[in-house]
């Protein structure tokens, strides 16, 4: 017999908050990268 796992309201929050923290993790990352390519090309200059 299989048994289905339950999924209970903190595991649905953690996941949220797991999605959440990985989307803004993300947006930091393009934040710097841009930022480091704007710094280095005002070396150049």
């Amino acid at each position: 017999m299989v048994f289905m796992a339950e999924i209970y309201p903190l595991q649905v929050l953690l996941a949220t908050v797991a999605g959440w923290m990985n989307r803004r993790q993300g947006e930091i990352n393009e934040y710097l990268i841009e930022e480091n390519r704007e710094l280095k090309e005002q070396l150049k200059g």
